[in-house]
């Protein structure tokens, strides 16, 4: 199934094998744990994990990624609802995904792991592009309420860059270790990027 499916396909015995794959990855994370490691812990044998998740290991990771991030989409949400203007509404969203990114177990460890975070970009990955477009476009309609332009960049190009640099900051930090650092760094050079000050536009 796609993973656009996956509110709806998620009851029982998938559901159990997505807890026994968060537990798993936060122990050991995401590159020491196997199909069979999650089945095991789930308690089914893998061909019942494989019937719940038919793209095996990639699937399944992005089910688990998918699971996390409904977590997080609603603190966004208000994040954008609350801050006095548009800019303030980017920069809050993007510090709660990358606070989120970097403290949540889960999700820190399928960012640090190289194949899973390439699984992010993929086609398959398309439900959680969705729910970025859809917290962008929030953004953009605030900058519209208030007349300042936003960048012409297509929305899902918007979004994969996001996705990107914050995986990327999270797996490789450098000198932004911190949320207040990477906060600094998203306010110099990625809003005024998305919303260039009226007369920058």
């Amino acid at each position: 199934m796609a993973a656009t499916d996956t509110a709806t396909r998620h009851t029982g015995t998938s559901d159990r094998l997505l807890t026994a794959a968060v537990a798993a990855f936060n122990e050991h994370g995401v590159d020491n744990v196997t199909l069979d490691d999650i089945a095991t812990r789930a308690g089914v044998h893998r061909v019942t994990l494989h019937r719940n998740f038919p793209g095996g290991r990639e699937q399944l990771i992005l089910d688990v990624l998918h699971r996390e991030v409904m977590e997080v989409d609603g603190k966004v949400a208000e994040a954008i609802a609350v801050a006095p203007d548009a800019a303030a509404a980017l920069l809050d969203a993007i510090t709660v995904v990358f606070d989120a990114m970097r403290s949540t177990g889960t999700l820190r460890s399928i960012v640090a792991d190289p194949s899973a975070r390439s699984a992010l970009h993929g086609p398959a990955a398309s439900a959680l592009h969705e729910l970025g477009v859809g917290l962008w476009r929030l953004v953009s309609e605030r900058a519209a309420n208030e007349g300042r332009p936003t960048t012409d960049a297509p929305d899902a190009e918007i979004v994969d860059y996001v996705i990107r640099l914050g995986t990327s900051l999270v797996a490789e930090p450098g000198p932004y270790r911190t949320v207040a650092q990477a906060r600094g760094f998203f306010e110099r050079f990625v809003v005024p990027m998305l919303l260039p000050p009226p007369n920058e536009a």
